[in-house]
């Protein structure tokens, strides 16, 4: 009986498509496995099996049978399409991008256009162009080009109108082949051959005239010992002879060559020494049994713990818990810069059982721990991409700094909550879902005081220590003379005791770059972005102006365009400024960056943080990278530039955020030695905010912000879902955006906010404007949402002038 299968395609449309499985592929196409296919009439692609059906014949002739099977079982596993089914319900995305989100680069395939020669047509019978020669004259060397080794050819970016010149005179044909990826690591190893394994003195017979060859094979001995296998480069090192001494004992049949497909794993391996965790003190043991208790009945627990007060410990008793029980782990953070840092303490506990996953590996190391993932890893730290990792047996599930922002993804599509996505992933496989924060996010917080999630505190640093000294610092009232280059010199002083006491400092400033405006004084004019509606950021140490959105970069310019004044004013204050000016003031402390600037790559960010954490840097200026979990114990001061410039950004959250980005960053000092102070610079010194930074100012802060978002109908007591609308055009993008919000308002009774202005009026020459939705939550809700929107979205898309529209959805904005 012949069989079908629904497959999921790696693209951005709203529907699976429905393939034949030919006879000689039924016993091998599964659910979850992947299976090339041609979509259309030329591009082939690697899709996941959804669904295989048995359906009648006679309704399916047309059909398209699938061409092979590309894995030898399912690398995606229900449990894993059951998520990727909610999340493209819930985000109002397609499965497509789910699966393009999911799917490590190396498996996600698709066909590449091969140029091959036609060899029935003569060449010497066509005139040639000089870029056609070039083409044929690489073919007569190798049977195929790619379109890349097209361009590399020519030296060209665009190719494809000589491709079809060449087409129509008949030179070459294409055609269309899966370009796959991943490829498993192959090295080639030496052996004893069979004859000399037991009996060895013979082999040393045969060499005895050669001293090389012999210290060539008693090296081998060893090693053959203690290593899984020997490579010749290992051999070669050990040995320290050349390699036609090894190329002698292979060609006397003494040492025999393998190609063996080895782990790329190894390569993610950190040499760590195993020690010793430390005793829990009587606070952890207490919320450790009620966490413990809480999960007996809940599959969620927000821990709540004030920085520095050992949940990472707690964390640690619970993932032995996992492994004992012979489960596996995720341990989710929010930052991929903070993975690697992280990853040593948890290989100090639990030694190889540990590996990562994250964007910084290649395609070839992201795959091989997805597929690996399935049943042989025990525990994987991660960024919030690590939720699409196929798990068999997961039991644990661990979000650290859970409140934080860079768990929401925001482009491209799924714009999901790494958070929320991991407690449905613990639903799916009945694990357990530990979120861990010092300052939980208003939604957290809501779900354990109304009984959701289980609730359990710690109020109190380990060893007893105190929370750091708060001081609030006006600068409204200082004269000029006290405050140099947005330092006050109180904080200058204190800074300087500090470092002569052998403590180090952090500095905060949100804001990277030298000056985020050059302006003129005379006329106001500003160097502006051409692409996007913000002022050009100054970076000096590449002596350009730098968009922070499209990453546009030009020139600083010399004079005024508009009134020819020549004294610029670079205006404003960020990290590279700061770091500028404290050389000069303190020239005898070190003093070290951390941003996006500073911090690209798989090892700068770790070197800097490698050089605080030794004590070689006494002062460490950086943007929000320094609040997020880091555990530093010599912190004795933390500074902060400019806290009024975090609490007036145009968001309902941002007063939240604003106190969590400031307790986090405050919580860095005083982890280890009592004596710590934060200063806190601001405009705002009877700013509530700042009340809120003790454990009963935040549950007075917590509860005074659920109050407000009740009282107008906000977050976390309903949903919002955002649609943007994107045109080139401003007139064309909000009066697209004003009928979409009528036709949803004529057919539905949902509360449609807008439209309005993105806050950021252009980005990337696209003009933004933005709708929100007000829904109640649940199913119902959802299901009307999704069903209005495409109704209105399908008869916008009749009329002409809508089709350049580019719509998001975004749900559960952050």
């Amino acid at each position: 009986m012949p069989l079908y299968a629904d497959i999921i395609l790696p693209l951005a449309i709203d529907q699976m498509y429905t393939y034949k499985v030919p006879d000689e592929l039924q016993t091998e196409v599964c659910e979850g496995c992947r299976v090339e296919v041609q979509f259309g009439s030329k591009k082939i692609y690697a899709g996941v099996v959804n669904r295989v059906t048995n359906i009648e014949k006679s309704t399916h002739q047309n059909f398209k049978p699938i061409i092979s099977v590309l894995d030898d079982g399912p690398i995606i596993s229900k449990r894993q399409l059951a998520l990727w089914t909610w999340m493209a319900d819930y985000y109002m995305c397609s499965l497509g991008e789910i699966m393009l989100a999911g799917l490590p680069a190396g498996l996600k395939l698709a066909s590449e256009t091969i140029v091959v020669r036609n060899m029935d047509m003569e060449a010497n019978t066509v005139l040639h162009s000089d870029d056609e020669f070039l083409v044929l004259e690489a073919l007569e060397f190798q049977d195929e080009l790619t379109i890349s080794q097209v361009q590399k050819i020519l030296n060209r970016k665009t190719v494809f109108p000589l491709i079809n010149k060449m087409l129509n005179k008949n030179l070459i044909l294409t055609k269309e082949e899966l370009n796959k990826k991943y490829k498993p690591k192959v090295v080639t190893t030496v052996e004893l051959h069979e004859n000399y394994k037991d009996n060895i003195s013979e082999a040393i017979k045969l060499i005895e005239k050669y001293e090389k060859q012999i210290d060539c094979l008693l090296a081998y001995i060893p090693l053959n010992k203690n290593l899984e296998y020997v490579t010749k480069a290992t051999l070669q090192k050990k040995a320290e002879v050349g390699y036609s001494t090894i190329k002698s004992l292979l060609k006397k049949e003494i040492f025999v060559e393998k190609d063996r497909v080895v782990s790329r794993l190894g390569d993610l391996n950190i040499e760590t020494d195993i020690e010793d965790l430390p005793k829990l003190n009587d606070e952890q043991v207490r919320a450790l049994s009620e966490v413990r208790s809480a999960f007996n009945g809940l599959t969620t627990v927000l821990l709540h713990g004030v920085t520095g007060s050992g949940k990472t410990r707690i964390y640690m008793e619970l993932i032995q818990d996992a492994i004992n029980e012979g489960k596996q782990v995720l341990y989710l953070l929010p930052e991929i810069g903070l993975t690697t840092h992280f990853i040593q303490r948890l290989k100090a506990v639990f030694g190889e059982a540990v590996t990562t996953y994250h964007s910084r590996l290649n395609q070839n190391q992201r795959a091989e721990v997805f597929k690996k993932a399935r049943t042989d890893i025990r525990i994987v730290v991660g960024p919030r991409s690590a939720v699409f990792l196929p798990f068999e047996n997961l039991g644990l599930i661990v979000v650290d700094e859970s409140h934080d922002y860079s768990y929401k993804q925001q482009d491209p599509a799924p714009r999901y909550n790494g958070r929320d996505v991991a407690i449905i992933l613990g639903h799916t496989h009945n694990a357990k879902v530990i979120l861990g924060t010092a300052t939980p996010s208003s939604e957290s917080y809501f779900n354990a005081k109304s009984g959701k999630y289980g609730y359990v505190t710690l109020k109190n640093r380990i060893k007893d220590l105190n929370l750091p000294e708060l001081i609030i610092y006006p600068l409204n009232k200082l004269p000029t003379s006290e405050v140099v280059e947005s330092f006050s010199k109180f904080l200058l002083n204190e800074i300087k005791i500090t470092v002569e006491s052998g403590r180090q400092c952090l500095i905060f400033r949100n804001r990277r770059g030298y000056a985020p405006v050059l302006k003129c004084g005379v006329c106001g004019w500003t160097l502006d972005c051409i692409h996007c509606d913000v002022s050009l950021t100054y970076h000096k140490t590449r002596d350009a102006m730098r968009c922070h959105y499209c990453g546009y970069t030009t020139r600083t310019s010399k004079s005024c365009p508009d009134c020819g004044n020549t004294k610029l004013e670079l205006r404003g204050t960020g990290t590279e400024k700061l770091e500028e000016a404290l050389r000069l003031i303190l020239p005898q402390v070190t003093i070290d960056r951390l941003d996006a600037d500073t911090a690209g790559g798989k090892t700068r960010l770790s070197r800097i943080l490698r050089k605080f954490e030794a004590g070689e840097t006494d002062v460490l200026i950086g943007t929000q990278m320094i609040t997020k979990g880091l555990d530093f114990e010599n912190v004795g001061l933390v500074g902060v530039i400019l806290a009024d410039a975090l609490m007036y950004y145009p968001d309902f959250r941002s007063e939240e955020r604003a106190h969590q980005i400031l307790c986090q960053v405050a919580g860095r000092a005083g982890r280890a030695y009592d004596k710590s102070k934060v200063i806190i610079q601001t405009y705002q010194k009877e700013h509530a905010i700042f009340k809120s930074m003790n454990w009963d100012g935040q549950q007075i802060f917590m509860k005074r912000i659920l109050n407000e978002r009740r009282r107008f109908s906000y977050p976390p007591y309903i949903r919002f879902v955002q649609f943007q609308f994107y045109h080139k055009d401003y007139t064309t993008a909000f009066n697209y955006s004003k009928l979409f919000a009528q036709k949803f308002r004529d057919l539905s009774k949902l509360t449609i906010l807008g439209p309005v202005p993105n806050p950021i009026k252009r980005i990337r020459s696209k003009y933004i404007m933005n709708c929100i939705v007000k829904t109640n939550k649940g199913v119902a809700h959802r299901s009307l949402l999704k069903s209005t929107f495409e109704k209105v979205y399908m008869s916008l898309a009749q009329e002409k002038w809508c089709r350049g529209i580019r719509v998001s959805i975004n749900v559960d904005p952050s």
